[in-house]
């Protein structure tokens, strides 16, 4: 019950997380149109829009993935046509919002693709270090005895050769019996084997 509630916190967590994320692009384009509206905005007029929203689109992007810079190209694109072009633009200026909004939804893709070769990359890692753990699990001296082959764990107690390697690696185990101790423990049945395989020897 407790680990149920533990996983719903952190579920509630990682999704407050994501969506604050996600949303991020609201106050970092208000930033651009602040910047824009009290360095450049009086020195240019309608001229280049979008000088300070590129920078915020690829902010978004890159803090919160693909529907982040969505968010903020079409958001940008809004601000720019209702508040640099005040609702109304020419050819050339309707040309240049395509070119701002396919070129900024194209740098979502890449930032999106780079964040998910990032994470995959570390899953990889993490998967290579747990085997690498698993490797070392059965690294190094192993005390065992001369007579019985129990192993001696690192707490002191002999075990049984076969739960010892079970339990410190993935390794399962089949019995099967030797021809030297099928010869020593069940001569006539290794005579009748040979026989059978015609390797008897003279």
């Amino acid at each position: 019950m407790e680990n149920q509630k533990g996983s719903m916190v952190r579920n509630n967590v990682i999704l407050r997380s994501s969506l604050l994320r996600l949303f991020a692009f609201i106050p970092i384009v208000f930033a651009a149109a602040a910047v824009r509206a009290a360095l450049i905005g009086g020195l240019l007029g309608r001229g280049i829009p979008y000088l300070t929203f590129y920078p915020a689109v690829m902010i978004a992007a890159f803090f919160g993935g693909i529907w982040a810079g969505v968010g903020a190209t079409v958001f940008s694109a809004l601000l720019a046509f209702f508040w640099v072009q005040q609702g109304t633009m020419s050819l050339p200026e309707s040309l240049a919002m395509a070119i701002f909004v396919i070129s900024c939804i194209m740098i979502s893709g890449i930032t999106e693709a780079r964040r998910r070769a990032i994470l995959q990359a570390k899953e990889s890692n993490e998967e290579l270090q747990e085997a690498l753990d698993r490797v070392k699990q059965l690294s190094g001296l192993l005390p065992i005895c001369a007579s019985c082959k129990k192993i001696r764990d690192d707490k002191g107690y002999w075990n049984q050769i076969e739960s010892y390697i079970s339990k410190h690696s993935e390794a399962q185990f089949t019995h099967g019996i030797c021809p030297e101790c099928t010869r020593k423990m069940y001569p006539e049945y290794y005579e009748q084997v040979l026989d059978k395989k015609g390797m008897k020897e003279d």
